[in-house]
């Protein structure tokens, strides 16, 4: 019922202080840094990765596609104003016009009661 140890193959031991020390100097993709970057996610104290200079990323490309970003959220935040604008609106239209159908009614039941 229990396994004998010595009928198993023995296996070679890994030596995984190796493999971290691999996996630290490696120097990663580029194309992961560049894709942050674009979703504003990189860390811009961090240096650029010579690869992407060497794909035609320049800082003035960089600089517009942040200025880009900018302009996009402060565009997005307007537009979130003016939609809780129209919201408050649409809430006192309806006000307005439930306040209206009771009146209709008050006149209604009056005209008839009378």
């Amino acid at each position: 019922m229990t396994k004998d140890p010595s009928s198993e193959p023995e296996q070679a031991p890994v030596d995984l202080s190796e493999a971290a020390r691999a996996v630290v100097r490696d120097p990663g993709d580029p194309r992961i840094d560049a894709h942050l970057a674009a979703l504003g996610l990189a860390d811009a104290s961090a240096p650029a990765s010579p690869g992407t200079r060497a794909r035609g990323e320049s800082a003035a490309a960089a600089s517009a596609a942040a200025t880009e970003v900018a302009e996009l959220r402060r565009r997005v935040g307007e537009l979130e104003g003016q939609l809780e604008a129209t919201r408050a609106r649409a809430r006192t239209l309806g006000i307005v016009v439930a306040a209206a159908a009771v009146a209709i009614l008050v006149l209604l039941a009056v005209l008839v009661l009378r």
